[in-house]
């Protein structure tokens, strides 16, 4: 079987990290052969360059970008395309929709040359996208459940700035309706697991 790369996207609160869970334990279950892996991060340069995103007081658009094409290069190069070489599946949380999504439709960043950007440095699209849709009040306030201090950087943001990106990632998935699937995040964890599997079961076995 050639590997098969699939990111999942949301906003903040959206139950990615659960989903990927039962997805990997599904997967491990029927022996199919793969990786879990996230954005920033992944590698030792990408978590560094994580903890410096998302910890820092402040920094402007451009500098999130490049700090976050920079994780990218190191983590496609070194864990991404080895392991769809390998056959594997790869399971990653965020990539370069996210980018689109909080760079360019968060802060305001024009969409066309951010695209051209990103897609120039790891031009490696994913084979299937699953976006978890959330109403932003319910995720703002799932988030905000957590205690004060576990908050990240983006996580502390406005509502209104999640909005916008909310409105983004559903505007890619508008546009790349054949790569990018919406699954209503707000159903229970079971129904959104099956769905999960049928459109990843439908990519793997038609690749």
């Amino acid at each position: 079987m050639a590997g098969v790369f699939i990111t999942l996207e949301g906003g903040e609160g959206s139950g990615k990290s659960c989903l990927i869970e039962a997805l990997s334990s599904w997967m491990a279950s029927s022996t199919l052969p793969h990786i879990v892996t996230r954005e920033p991060g992944g590698t030792p340069v990408g978590e560094k360059i994580r903890e410096l995103f998302l910890g820092a007081n402040t920094m402007g658009p451009l500098t999130e970008t490049l700090l976050l094409l920079a994780a990218r290069v190191e983590h496609v190069s070194a864990i991404v395309e080895p392991a769809l070489k390998r056959g594997q599946i790869v399971l990653c949380d965020r990539y370069v929709d996210s980018t689109m999504a909080y760079q360019g439709f968060g802060r305001g960043m024009d969409i066309e040359p951010l695209w051209k950007l990103a897609t120039d440095v790891v031009p490696l699209l994913p084979d299937l996208t699953l976006y978890l849709d959330v109403p932003c009040d319910v995720g703002f306030k799932r988030v905000h459940k957590r205690q004060q201090e576990r908050r990240d950087r983006l996580e502390a943001e406005e509502l209104s700035f999640h909005e916008r990106v909310r409105s983004g990632f559903l505007a890619m998935a508008a546009k790349s309706p054949s790569r990018i699937v919406v699954l209503d995040a707000l159903q229970d964890k079971e129904t959104l697991f099956l769905q999960a599997q049928e459109h990843i079961s439908r990519v793997l076995y038609a690749s």
